[in-house]
C-alpha cells in the first residue's frame, strides 16, 4: 500500500510471501519524499536492525509504482523479493 501525505511524503508498506519450499516473506515499511514522480530511500541502520544498507528506488506512473530495491536481502531472506510493479492505493 502506498499513501501520499499533503507534505509530499509517501507512506510505503509492501508485503510479499514466497510459497513452498522456502516460505520466505518480506515486509517493508518506510516514509520518503516524492520528488516529481520518483522516490529514493536509503534505509538507516535503525530501520534495518543491522549495518547492511538497502536502497529502494520507486517510479510513480499514474496508478502504478515500479519498485527497484538494491541489497535488501536482510529484509526478505534469500527467496523473497519486493521488486516489481504495484498498483497505487
Amino acid at each position: 500500500m502506498v499513501s501520499c501525505f499533503p507534505d509530499g511524503n509517501l507512506s510505503v508498506n509492501i508485503s510479499t510471501d514466497v510459497g513452498a519450499p522456502s516460505y520466505d516473506s518480506c515486509s517493508v515499511t518506510f516514509r520518503a519524499p516524492l520528488e516529481g514522480t520518483a522516490v529514493h530511500h536509503v534505509f538507516t541502520p535503525e530501520e534495518m536492525g543491522t549495518d547492511d544498507q538497502c536502497t529502494v528506488d520507486m517510479k510513480v506512473t499514474g496508478s502504478q509504482i515500479e519498485v527497484s530495491p538494491k541489497d535488501c536481502r536482510t529484509l526478505c531472506g534469500n527467496s523473497a523479493s519486493f521488486d516489481g510493479t504495484y498498483k497505487r492505493q
